[in-house]
């Protein structure tokens, strides 16, 4: 339920969401580290410049709301009127607003459900009619808003109460990059521990180094973990010169192989390594599941040495992630397409009739959580969507989505002669996967249709 009201110079906007937990559990789920990362929309294009944003009377975070590239807009926000278990509120210390608070109150309606309301009053440092305008603007974006942060949250709590509390120290790899920085929050907000390991450390930053292209790590500092998640990996996207092939392999099979070889010495080595993957591992054009038979290519020849690097862990279960595309505006294959969607220019690639095999982060984060909680998972793991579309299917969704026009095509020729053996891999790949192993072992899909997906990620409600 939402509602607008003017009082003065500032805009109120009001948002309910009713919670299936007690006022006391919802208010601490609010307070769990993450949380907040993990309630950002991808579609509002917001950076967290603080190493982490908590709820605790007084803490202060600092955000940088895109405008494009890396400009941005600085925002600082405090929490005050904390009242434990009862309410909080985050206020602008300094930003582009000229007043801004955020009220979060939790009224009980019985033991195990509350009703959360968001209360936001806000002031646009225009006058007269351009600032009516724009805060009508920002009302819509804030329904938008608090409308995809109502389904994260149902969606965690459904989620969350299908495993074990217990708290797990897990190693990261690649944190920082779209799939990680994701799972990252979603981790942290069911309670566990998220080591970051990086190349490049910065200031106060709690991490571990390693370098990759000397095989070098500090032994030590990789003890006593519960579980490895392995992303890093150079992204595929772009010309596949002979140097970014170089890239894309070392970065994936010489990091595998200095992270198992130092696993595999230690003396209390984690009971579970989860490996990225792709499904691109798969022959084109025919329904693969884990069994299925192995393609042709260069995406597949890297995925076959990045998975037999990662079998060599003998201390623990190996899972091997088997990725389709990932559905997020913040980056891969939707982050490109977007604006070409948004002004019309949306195109059909090939003949369409080809299948692409796809998932949205979201449930490619709970896929993750599945799969370390489910210890009986092991081996390549098919992650996509139960529902794999044509290429056609999808570039009619989008741009139904976004309601734009859709004629453009590329031809499979044009798409060869531009993009190379890149295009012809990816852009033009058949791939029809089924994740038959997360479906046998009872997983959640919570977005398994791709209209559904869109909407979600896009803040189209």
């Amino acid at each position: 339920m939402t509602k607008k009201v003017m009082e003065d110079e500032n805009y109120t906007f009001k948002f309910e969401t009713k919670l299936p937990l007690s006022k006391k559990d919802a208010f601490d789920w609010h307070k769990r580290r993450g949380m907040l990362e993990r309630l950002s929309p991808p579609f509002f294009n917001t950076k967290l410049i603080s190493k982490e944003s908590v709820v605790e009377p007084g803490e202060i975070s600092h955000f940088k709301l895109m405008l494009f590239s890396d400009v941005g807009l600085d925002a600082f926000f405090g929490i005050t009127d904390y009242v434990e278990g009862e309410s909080f509120t985050d206020k602008q210390v300094k930003g582009p607003f000229s007043f801004w608070e955020h009220h979060h109150r939790f009224k009980e309606i019985d033991s195990k459900s509350c009703i959360l309301e968001d209360e936001v009053t806000f002031r646009v440092p225009l006058e007269s009619f351009l600032g009516a305008m724009l805060n009508s603007k920002i009302a819509k974006r804030l329904n938008h808003m608090f409308s995809y942060r109502r389904e994260v949250l149902l969606n965690d709590i459904d989620f969350c109460a299908k495993y074990p509390e217990k708290k797990l120290h897990i190693l990261m790899t690649g944190a920082k990059v779209l799939v990680g920085s994701a799972l990252s929050s979603f981790l942290k907000t069911m309670g566990h521990v998220v080591m970051p390991i990086t190349r490049h450390l910065q200031a106060d930053e709690k991490a571990i180094f390693w370098d990759i292209e000397n095989q070098k790590i500090e032994p030590k500092d990789l003890e006593g973990y519960d579980a490895v998640i392995h992303l890093a990996g150079e992204n595929v996207a772009g010309l596949w010169t002979d140097s970014k092939k170089e890239k894309i392999f070392k970065s994936r099979i010489h990091s595998t192989r200095l992270l198992v070889n130092t696993l595999n010495k230690l003396k209390n080595p984690p009971k579970t390594f989860i490996c990225a993957s792709g499904c691109n591992y798969y022959s084109q054009g025919t329904l693969s599941t884990e069994t299925g038979s192995q393609g042709n290519g260069f995406l597949t020849d890297v995925i076959k040495e990045w998975e037999e690097e990662a079998s060599l862990y003998k201390e623990g279960r190996v899972a091997l992630m088997r990725t389709g595309v990932v559905l997020s505006p913040k980056g891969g294959m939707l982050k490109k397409l977007l604006h070409s969607y948004e002004l019309g220019l949306g195109v059909k690639i090939g003949k369409g009739k080809n299948h692409l095999s796809w998932i949205s982060i979201d449930d490619l984060v709970y896929q993750y959580y599945h799969v370390l909680m489910t210890k009986s998972l092991i081996g390549p793991i098919n992650v996509t969507s139960p529902h794999p579309v044509t290429f056609n299917d999808f570039s009619k969704s989008l741009a139904a989505a976004l309601h734009r026009p859709l004629f453009l095509k590329f031809p499979e020729g044009f798409i060869e002669s531009v993009f190379g053996q890149m295009g012809k891999e990816t852009m033009l790949s058949d791939l029809i996967v089924k994740p038959e192993k997360l479906l046998a072992s009872n997983s959640s899909f919570y977005f398994p249709d791709l209209e559904h997906s869109f909407k979600h990620v896009l803040g189209i409600y």
